[in-house]
């Protein structure tokens, strides 16, 4: 054998090694070694998804997700904690794009205003002075 095809025997014997052993685990955030391990797990009905949620020790929220490549309005449900969903939406932002969390009800929450309009289906509207009358 040459040289050449030494080289790409090892090559391919330790990118097999890696495959099998990996040098990162996979992201479990934690603030200190004994919190519980994140949960990340996915369901077809938001009722599942909140079922579950209220069954879990840990503190975790139901996500809606916007299923890809279907029709528009079809979602999965998301449970998963705030920092593991954020260390995804970082990585995967085009992913996790159209992602809304589900307020279960009697929740206190904050409400917050989506302001934005079709500029040019609206070419004398002022932004600013909109906002300013939605807040007085």
């Amino acid at each position: 054998m040459s040289k050449w095809g030494e080289r790409m025997k090892k090559v391919e014997q330790l990118a097999q090694s890696f495959q099998l052993n990996p040098l990162a685990a996979q992201y479990k955030p934690r603030l200190w070694p004994c919190q519980p391990s994140s949960i990340w797990k996915l369901f077809p009905r938001q009722s599942m998804a909140v079922s579950f949620a209220q069954s879990c020790k840990e503190a975790v929220h139901v996500f809606a997700l916007e299923k890809e490549k279907t029709s528009l309005g079809q979602r999965i449900f998301l449970v998963t904690s705030y920092s593991e969903l954020w260390h995804y939406y970082r990585t995967y932002p085009q992913s996790l794009m159209h992602c809304y969390e589900v307020i279960p009800e009697g929740a206190v929450c904050k409400l917050y205003f989506d302001l934005e309009f079709h500029k040019p289906s609206n070419q004398g509207a002022d932004g600013k002075s909109m906002v300013s009358s939605l807040i007085q």
